[in-house]
């Protein structure tokens, strides 16, 4: 049986009973087609969990819900590679999403399931030279929300980015993460604001396939 994304709300752990009712109140916009009210709930949600929830599967789950309806919304309004963004990110915290019932989401919803997380890939000219890697020119450090650091949650997050031509992340999956999700969140938050000179290969500029390390560590 394939997983309702909507009847996860009935499962969310205590941390997070607070935000039931503006869950609900997010899926019923949605499948109104309701797409500005909705992100305006999901984002204040967002916003309140980075702060407030704990660590855990069940607090991975809920996280990843709240990011996918983000992704919805975006998509419903147009903004495919915001959708795109926090939709492979909800599936790097919480891969069985792959497998949701979409269907009362609409055509945004059905979008966001024809593009799961894909091997991320560039076209390199083989008989051309060396490939030069990106280099850093903006760093942006994330947020150590006070949550994480309330459950002494740290460690290393890694990050797998494509780094296009303009020296920007334009796709990104998260391969290792801890347990609470808000550190991986706050990870990517502060990677789309990196800039890099981009990847060259004979002196062109080039997308790049770049793995990337932000630490979040507690000093006492």
């Amino acid at each position: 049986m394939k997983l309702a994304v909507a009847l996860l709300l009935v499962a969310l752990p205590l941390s997070a009973q607070n935000w039931k009712g503006e869950l609900i109140a997010s899926t019923d916009l949605l499948k109104a087609g309701e797409y500005e009210k909705a992100l305006s709930i999901d984002d204040r949600i967002v916003a309140q969990m980075v702060e407030f929830i704990g660590a855990g599967t069940a607090e991975m789950a809920t996280f990843a819900l709240v990011l996918t309806h983000k992704a919805v919304a975006l998509q419903g309004l147009g903004r495919t590679d915001d959708a795109l963004w926090y939709w492979h990110e909800a599936l790097s915290l919480h891969p069985s999403f792959a497998t949701a019932d979409f269907t009362p989401f609409g055509a945004p919803g059905e979008f966001l399931k024809a593009h799961p997380i894909e091997p991320l890939h560039v076209s390199l000219d083989a008989a051309a030279g060396k490939v030069k890697a990106p280099t850093l020119v903006k760093r942006v450090e994330p947020r150590y929300p006070a949550s994480a650091r309330a459950l002494h949650e740290s460690g290393a997050i890694v990050v797998e980015s494509l780094i296009d031509t303009n020296g920007v992340i334009r796709d990104a999956r998260v391969l290792r993460a801890t347990d609470a999700p808000v550190l991986a969140h706050c990870a990517l938050e502060a990677l789309r604001q990196w800039r890099f000179h981009p990847g060259t290969q004979d002196g062109k500029p080039v997308d790049v396939i770049f793995n990337i390390t932000i630490n979040f560590k507690l000093y006492r």
